[in-house]
C-alpha cells in the first residue's frame, strides 16, 4: 500500500503521517521495521531498501520526506521500481511520501501517486477553522490554559496561517500561564508573542523614520494588498507608536538595554527593533505623531474620515 500527503498545512500533514506510522507501529509489535528516506539519497540506496527481502512476518514501513525536490529522471527511476517490486501489491511494504508543501501536479511522480496512492491533500485553514483546531489543541494538550475566546481569536487572527506558529505560541503562553499563575490577558499575549504584521509595520516605522517617502507609501501599500482593514493598520500604528514614546522616554531617562526591555515587558525579538526605532525619534516628534493618530483614531470611529485609506496615505506623507 501507497500513502501519499501534501500542502501547505504541513503541521496536519506531519501530524497524519505520525498517525499512520504509530498505527503501523501498534498492528505489527516487534515486526514493524521502519525506514526514512530523505532527498539526499540516490536511487540506488532506494533501490536496495525496496529490494530486501522481509525476514519472517516482519512488515516495512518506507517514508519518503520531500522526494519531490529530487531530479524528474530520478522521479521517474524511482516510479519504475516501484512498478518492477509491485509495492502496491505486497502486502508486506508500505511507502508513505510526505511532502511539506504543495508539489508539482504536472511532474510523473505526482501522476503516478495520484493513480496507485491513498492520497490526502492538506490545504491551509481558513481563520474559523484554525480557530477550532486551536481549540482542540488546547483541551487536548494544554487543558491547563484558560484562554478567553476573544483572545484565542485575536491570537488567531493575527498570527497567520502557519499552524507550527500558532502551536509553538499557545505552548509559550500556556507555560506563561502556569508561572505568573494567573489568566493571561491582552497585554500579554502582545508582550509575548511577535505577531507576523508586527514585522511588516515595523518596516513601514523605519521607512518613516528614514524620511523614505516612497518605501514608507509602498509598505503601506503591502498592507492594504494583503486586505488588512484600514482600522487595524491604524491600531497597530498607534500600538507601535505608543511602544515608541514609553522606549524613548526610557532612553532618555538613561536606562540601559536590558532594563527598559524588562521594564517595558516588549517581546526580545520586538523590542530589538523597537529600540533602534525609538532612537531615530525625537521625544517632541513621537508625541506628535501621536496626537496625530489619536486624530485619525477619532475621525475613523466617527465617521468624519470617510475613505480611510487615503487618510493612512496622507498621515504617512505628513510624517516624511
Amino acid at each position: 500500500m501507497i500513502f501519499f500527503l501534501y500542502g501547505k498545512d504541513s503541521f496536519r500533514s506531519y501530524q497524519k503521517l505520525k498517525e499512520i506510522k504509530a498505527k503501523y507501529q501498534e498492528r505489527h509489535p516487534g515486526a514493524l521495521t521502519l525506514y526514512h528516506v530523505h532527498p539526499k539519497q540516490d536511487i540506488l540506496e532506494i533501490k536496495s531498501l525496496l529490494e530486501a527481502t522481509p525476514l519472517f512476518q516482519e512488515t516495512k514501513l518506507i517514508i519518503f520526506k520531500e522526494v519531490f525536490s529530487k531530479k524528474a529522471e530520478e522521479q521517474k527511476k524511482l516510479i519504475e521500481l516501484i512498478k518492477e517490486k509491485k509495492i502496491d501489491k505486497d502486502t508486506r511494504v508500505f511507502l508513505l511520501f510526505w511532502e511539506r508543501n504543495d508539489v508539482d501536479k504536472r511532474g510523473s511522480l505526482f501522476k503516478y501517486l495520484g493513480k496507485v496512492s491513498q492520497s490526502q491533500k492538506f490545504s491551509e485553514l481558513n481563520r474559523l477553522h484554525r480557530k477550532n483546531w486551536a481549540k482542540r489543541i488546547i483541551s487536548n494538550e494544554f487543558p491547563e490554559l484558560n484562554l478567553p475566546d476573544y483572545l484565542l481569536d485575536f491570537l488567531v487572527s493575527n498570527v497567520g496561517s502557519d499552524l507550527w506558529r500558532i502551536y509553538h505560541e499557545l505552548q509559550k503562553v500556556s507555560s506563561f500561564q502556569a508561572s505568573v499563575k494567573r489568566r493571561v490577558t491582552k497585554d500579554d499575549l502582545e508582550s509575548l508573542v511577535v505577531f507576523p504584521t508586527e514585522t511588516d509595520i515595523f518596516k513601514t516605522i523605519d521607512a518613516i523614520a528614514s524620511k523614505n517617502k516612497k518605501q514608507a507609501l509602498r509598505c503601506l501599500a503591502d498592507h492594504f494588498e494583503n486586505l488588512e482593514p484600514e482600522l487595524k493598520i491604524l491600531a497597530m500604528f498607534e500600538y507601535q507608536f505608543r511602544s515608541l514614546v514609553r522606549v524613548r522616554s526610557l532612553i532618555d531617562e538613561k536606562r540601559d538595554y536590558h532594563k527598559i526591555q524588562q521594564e517595558t515587558k516588549i517581546h526580545p525579538y520586538a523590542f530589538r527593533k523597537m529600540f533602534s526605532l525609538a532612537k531615530n525619534f525625537r521625544m517632541d516628534e513621537l508625541r506628535n505623531i501621536y496626537d496625530k493618530l489619536f486624530e485619525l483614531d477619532l475621525g475613523f470611529k466617527t465617521g468624519r474620515i470617510r475613505d480611510k485609506q487615503i487618510a493612512l496615505e496622507m498621515f504617512v506623507v505628513e510624517l516624511c
